[in-house]
């Protein structure tokens, strides 16, 4: 998990973080649901969605910046996602977080 918290940001796949760590794909990913409770992909957009919650938060970074800052190529896509995962849109997040800030 190591591994990924510092590469999530990158096009990661589980072949290749399987590699890394001398497993078969199909061994990594039963044993990553075993141990972390998600599978390979809801853990690395729960930790994408979290550090760009961060970013939006504490940062003025445009929110079509914030996708490829966090792994997302696609803008529109992020939004998707975003939505999904927090139940607004990264703009209504930024907004709902600074009207709690002050």
């Amino acid at each position: 998990m190591e591994y990924m918290d510092e590469r999530f940001h990158h096009d990661l796949g589980i072949d290749e973080i399987a590699e890394f760590i001398g497993l078969s794909c199909s061994h990594f990913c039963v044993l990553f649901r075993k141990e972390s409770g998600m599978t390979f992909l809801e853990y690395l957009t729960k930790l994408r969605i979290e550090r760009a919650c961060s970013i939006l938060r504490n940062t003025e970074v445009k929110v079509y910046q914030v996708a490829p800052l966090v792994g997302y190529q696609d803008a529109k896509y992020f939004t998707q996602v975003f939505r999904k995962m927090m139940g607004m849109t990264p703009s209504e997040y930024r907004i709902a977080e600074q009207a709690g800030s002050e």
